[in-house]
């Protein structure tokens, strides 16, 4: 199994400025999705017979990554023709599973009404499908100004094209705006694009790993941020 993105050495992105836009990511960082993306992946496992393990942790280290990829490193040694029917029985698991099950955590929902009583944007970059974030906001009752899905950006995490098309539909300047997610994926997206970022121990990385990455906030929860940003807001 391949690495996740090297958090060993410490390195240094963009400063936080006045922001005006908070770009959001979703899983791991505004919800608690974990458990129905892991039932889900045993699930789409038992079906098409994979009978090695893999363990939960293993598969937090992934979220956010295209299903494809999430296969692809969690099971190397799997044929494509495995995974691609691990990803179909995948897809058409997972809105049964997750329906109801991926509250926000604690406080999510009143940091982003803050946010929102300052006048700040928000806008949302998710590995999520279109059809996911659909649910997602239906269930939640969230809403966002601008929204990149894994299959609605030119690119993926970690490329920065989700960013870049949210800044242009925005017309929000990269030094105005901030990333905050809880994977390294997201914090160099963030870096890649120009925008400072926050990092959030939610997920499945360590503060110390997300530390390595160089966010220009570190919290334990998205529900800190307003007293993070403080006067940068």
């Amino acid at each position: 199994m391949s690495r996740p993105p090297a958090t060993e050495s410490r390195r240094r992105g963009p400063t936080l400025g006045a922001v005006e836009l908070v770009i959001c990511d979703c899983d791991g960082t505004l919800a608690d999705s974990l458990f129905a993306i892991t039932e889900t992946f045993r699930l789409a496992l038992a079906e098409v017979g994979w009978r090695a393990p893999v363990e939960r942790a293993a598969v937090a280290r992934y979220v956010g990554l295209p299903l494809a990829r999430l296969f692809e490193e969690l099971l190397p040694g799997a044929e494509a023709a495995t995974r691609a029917r691990l990803e179909s029985a995948y897809r058409r698991r997972y809105p049964e599973v997750a329906a109801g099950r991926t509250p926000l955590f604690p406080g999510v929902r009143e940091a982003l009404g803050r946010l929102a009583a300052r006048g700040l944007r928000l806008a949302l970059a998710t590995g999520k499908s279109r059809a996911g974030v659909d649910r997602f906001l239906a269930e939640s009752g969230l809403a966002f100004e601008a929204i990149r899905c894994a299959d609605t950006a030119a690119h993926p995490k970690p490329h920065p094209a989700m960013v870049e098309e949210i800044l242009e539909e925005t017309g929000v300047a990269p030094a105005r705006a901030l990333m905050v997610g809880d994977t390294p994926y997201d914090l160099e997206m963030a870096h890649a694009a120009g925008v400072a970022s926050c990092g959030v121990a939610s997920g499945g990385f360590t503060r110390e790993e997300l530390a390595a990455c160089g966010p220009a906030l570190l919290l334990d929860r998205f529900a800190q941020l307003p007293e993070a940003l403080g006067g940068a807001g």
